[in-house]
C-alpha cells in the first residue's frame, strides 16, 4: 500500500494568497517559504486556540490568560510573606482548575506539553525538564523560592535550587 503524503491531492485545496510586498519580504527574511510560514502559523493558531480569543479575553486550554510584565509580577511575589508557599498555592489552584477542565494529566507527554507552554506561551523563560533537572533560561520570575514551590507542586517532585541568577535557574529533583 503506498504511503499517504501530507500533500495528498484528495486532502488539499489550492488557494491564492495576496500578500503585500513588505509582508512577503518579512516572510522571506524568516528563511521560510510562503507555504512553510503559513503552515507553521496555522499550527500555532490551532495550538493556541486563537479562534476563541476576543478583544480583552485570551483563552488557552479553557482558561483565561492575562499578561503581566516581569517587574509587576516580581513585585507581587516579593510582597508575599512566604514565596515558596505562595508558589505551591498558585500551582495547586491551577491544577485544581485544570483537572476540573480535564486538561492536566500526570503522564510524561502531558508534562512535556505543559512545560513547553510555559516556555512558548506563558513567558516563564526557556523551560526544560530532563534527567532529573529543571532548567529555566532567562527566567521571568526572579524569586527562586516561588519558582521552586510552583514547580514542586506542579511536578509533584521535591526540588533543590542548584543555581539561580538573572540568566538561569537550575533545580535538581531530589
Amino acid at each position: 500500500m503506498p504511503r499517504e503524503s501530507r500533500w495528498d491531492k484528495k486532502r488539499i485545496v489550492k488557494a491564492t494568497l495576496i500578500v503585500d510586498k513588505a509582508d512577503r519580504e518579512f516572510i522571506e527574511a524568516t528563511g521560510n517559504s510562503l507555504q512553510s510560514f503559513f503552515t507553521a502559523l496555522l499550527g500555532q493558531y490551532k495550538h493556541l486556540n486563537m479562534n476563541k480569543w476576543r478583544n480583552g479575553s485570551f483563552i488557552h486550554h479553557g482558561r483565561r490568560i492575562t499578561m503581566f510584565d516581569t517587574e509587576g509580577l516580581n513585585y507581587l511575589i516579593s510582597q508575599s510573606k512566604d514565596p515558596y508557599q505562595a508558589g505551591k498555592d498558585v500551582a495547586r489552584k491551577i491544577k485544581e482548575t485544570s483537572r476540573a477542565l480535564n486538561m492536566f494529566a500526570s503522564d510524561q507527554d502531558a508534562i512535556k506539553d505543559w512545560l513547553e507552554d510555559h516556555s512558548k506561551l506563558y513567558g516563564w523563560g526557556t523551560v526544560e525538564y530532563s534527567q532529573r533537572r529543571l532548567v529555566i533560561e532567562y527566567p521571568a520570575v526572579a524569586n527562586q523560592d516561588f519558582v521552586r514551590g510552583y514547580f514542586e507542586e506542579m511536578l509533584a517532585k521535591p526540588l533543590s535550587c542548584k543555581l539561580a541568577n538573572k540568566d538561569i535557574q537550575i533545580y535538581q529533583v531530589d
